[in-house]
């Protein structure tokens, strides 16, 4: 049995691994986005695009998005606007 436990965390230590690569990627993303809106005079956030992505969440057809992953999105998007501010506060000036 522990030798299946051990299986188990290997796979989440996978899954994280590959979870850490999409937040690097993602927050490359963020940087590309603060850039624009540094140019274009834009404030870091954007009530409606949050709003979509919680409604998208509400409506997934899969139990366990539906319940669990607002708040995962939601934790990515505070640190996402946080990267942008420090970024259009520091680097772009």
């Amino acid at each position: 049995m522990a030798n299946d436990l051990d299986l188990l965390r290997q796979e989440i230590d996978k899954i994280d691994e590959e979870l850490m690569q999409l937040f690097i990627k993602r927050m490359k993303i963020a940087e590309e986005i603060a850039h624009h809106k540094f140019e274009n005079n834009l404030k870091i956030e954007n009530k409606n695009r949050e709003d979509e992505i919680k409604e998208k969440i509400k409506n997934h057809p899969i139990y366990v998005v539906k319940k669990y992953y607002e708040s995962v999105a939601i934790s990515l998007i505070k640190v996402s606007k946080k990267y942008q501010d420090d970024l259009i506060k520091s680097s772009f000036k």
